[in-house]
């Protein structure tokens, strides 16, 4: 049985370490047999999340967004923390991926037992622990299964090679660790 993943960034940011992060994390997955898609936020150019404006007409980027969401059977996500949370990026795509968007009665719920693992990096000293900790239990609150795997990279403006690739080889095989720890709870549960 194969299994799709959703691999998301909280940053948009080209050079982001969270996106870096991400690519090792997308690796275990692969490694452990699952299709990965990762989301490029550049085709989808959200709105703010707003009842007024989904009311007038819901916007593409939404519905399509929403569409990829509901097609993964889990999330890869790697997020920052900006000000001790995770981004408004991030806040604003499960917003919408949580909203009825047009679809018959129930059937707004695309997170609903979903496997997630979240983490993080910042050029900090606390390694997205906060960001982390609020976007499981946003994620817990939408229905996903979140996996107590887990991963925060401190000071990340330190732990990337120019290529991109995480320096330290123990925290790299964590990372694919974490993505590999997904691919498996997801098989579990569809088993």
């Amino acid at each position: 049985m194969t299994i799709q993943l959703l691999a998301i960034s909280g940053s948009a940011r080209r050079e982001s370490y969270n996106r870096k992060l991400l690519a090792a994390m997308v690796e275990g997955a692969r490694a452990a047999g699952a299709q990965v898609e990762v989301l490029d936020w550049a085709a989808y150019p959200l709105p703010i999340m707003d009842e007024d404006l989904e009311a007038a007409g819901i916007p593409e980027a939404a519905r399509r967004l929403k569409a990829a969401l509901r097609a993964a059977d889990g999330y890869l996500i790697a997020t920052p923390e900006n000000n001790s949370g995770y981004p408004a990026l991030l806040k604003n795509a499960l917003d919408w991926g949580s909203r009825g968007l047009g679809d018959p009665p129930g059937s707004g719920m695309v997170y609903k037992n979903k496997t997630a693992v979240v983490a993080g990096a910042t050029p900090g000293r606390w390694g997205a622990l906060r960001s982390i900790r609020q976007l499981r239990e946003v994620l817990g609150y939408l229905g996903c299964i979140v996996l107590p795997d887990t991963l925060s990279v401190i000071d990340a403006s330190k732990a990337f090679d120019a290529d991109g690739q995480l320096i330290d080889a123990k925290t790299r095989a964590m990372a694919q660790a974490v993505g590999a720890a997904l691919v498996r709870a997801t098989l579990a549960l569809k088993s």
